[in-house]
């Protein structure tokens, strides 16, 4: 969602975009007035629909995130390649996949790369696509307890 993104903009084009939009528009994807399902279905390809509009202001404020420093950081790096392009979870990106329990990132391409692991129970350690999630497995090797116990080597 945008909103977590507008909130750091200080200045700029896409500041200005987005103070001209209705709020309704920035706060949620999924709330929307009469008003604007009445201009969606009797505006649909003029300067002033609601589409134009929008797609406008999407363009202008991801432009602005990927050159933005602060708002990059905001970003993720695929935990399977690490390469440089930063990836925005929950951001439109169709070749993303986040896992839903650590919230890494993952180039859909990439997350193939990745073992299946069928033995995890439902919930832990299980990715959208029923693969194992390095950033989990990282996280769960912190967590568990070491089983191996000092060697004595007095003897």
């Amino acid at each position: 969602m945008l909103l977590v993104f507008v909130l750091f903009i200080s200045g700029g084009e896409a500041l200005t975009q987005i103070s001209q939009l209705p709020s309704h528009w920035v706060t949620s994807a999924d709330n929307w007035s009469m008003s604007d399902l009445v201009c969606l279905a009797n505006t649909p390809n003029s300067p002033q629909s609601l589409i134009v509009r929008l797609r406008a202001c999407l363009e202008i404020c991801v432009e602005h995130i990927y050159q933005c420093v602060r708002c990059r950081a905001r970003g993720h790096l695929c935990e399977v390649c690490h390469s440089g392009r930063v990836l925005f979870p929950n951001f439109g990106q169709v070749d993303t996949r986040v896992c839903s329990d650590c919230g890494a990132c993952f180039h859909r391409a990439c997350l193939v790369k990745l073992p299946h692991e069928s033995g995890s129970a439902k919930g832990k350690d299980f990715h959208p696509d029923h693969r194992s999630c390095p950033r989990c497995a990282r996280i769960r090797q912190r967590i568990e307890p070491k089983d191996e116990s000092p060697s004595d080597s007095s003897q």
